[in-house]
């Protein structure tokens, strides 16, 4: 198995096993992207502004990790780890310094990926971070599997994706849900504290990559509609609420660390071939 990142997001490009790949290749007609990290922002801010501090500061959806280039810090055959400071751009958009570092290893079909958040500045920080990897669905029947049967609900989105106050139950004793346009007709699901929190993509039955969270309260499904690829995306915050106050510090799901102070979170995909 062979797996590339980019030092452009320290964004994970492809995974190929067997001759197949497996990640999304950014076509432009559908969605450039292939595994963005968001950081420190997951999901929308309300009109891409928030306050802190008495100042008002514009981020896009997401933040701007996906957008810097990151430094390559160690690389091997097995682990690649790169890292991520506060510059002049940053600092335009984000009060906080920081440090981010996000590693890659591999032991043999299993990716484990780990950020660690580092705050380098004299005051609390706040943040959040996630991933968005996009996973290849060309052909078949595909749909995610769970690791026991359940009353599947998820936080209600608000067009364009603002969270909402309401839990929505999806399906009753579920071990599956079938990826379909009907599934993702109102947005994203975003489910919170799955447990197990572990969860399959499958096509035709066949386990084709599995994700295991236990660090992210939070995980995302998303499919673009027409699109050749569906989305598997943990995350530890969550989308400002429709009736935001627009303070960051209020802001629900935040994390806060202290100066000096890290964080660590890792998720892993184990990746199935076709003999499998």
């Amino acid at each position: 198995m062979t797996v590339c990142i980019s030092e452009r997001g320290a964004e994970l490009c492809s995974v190929r096993l067997g001759g197949r790949e497996y990640i999304w290749q950014g076509d432009e007609r559908f969605w450039g992207w292939h595994s963005p990290v968001l950081f420190p922002v997951c999901g929308r801010l309300l009109h891409d502004r928030y306050r802190f501090g008495g100042k008002t500061y514009a981020m896009h959806m997401h933040g701007f990790a996906r957008e810097k280039v990151f430094s390559a810090k160690q690389t091997s055959s097995r682990k690649a780890v790169f890292s991520l400071g506060e510059d002049e751009d940053t600092l335009s958009q984000y009060p906080f310094p920081f440090h981010l570092a996000v590693s890659y290893v591999l032991s043999n079909r299993r990716l484990t990926v780990r950020y660690t958040v580092r705050n380098t500045g004299n005051g609390p920080m706040f943040w959040n971070i996630g991933v968005h990897t996009a996973f290849y669905t060309q052909d078949g029947e595909w749909s995610v599997g769970f690791a026991k049967a359940q009353n599947l609900s998820v936080r209600e989105l608000i067009p364009p994706g603002f969270l909402g106050g309401k839990k929505i139950e999806i399906s009753e004793n579920a071990h599956t849900l079938p990826v379909t346009p009907a599934l993702f007709s109102g947005d994203s699901l975003l489910f919170e504290n799955l447990r197990p929190a572990s969860v399959e993509l499958k096509r035709n039955d066949r386990t084709v990559v599995s994700a295991e969270f236990s660090d992210f309260p939070y995980f995302v499904l998303w499919k673009k509609e027409g699109a050749p690829f569906f989305c598997m995306e943990p995350w530890n915050g969550l989308p400002d609420r429709a009736d935001t106050d627009g303070e960051l510090s209020h802001k629900e799901g935040v994390c806060e660390l202290l100066p000096g102070k890290e964080q660590s979170l890792s998720f892993s995909l184990q990746f199935f071939g076709a003999e499998d």
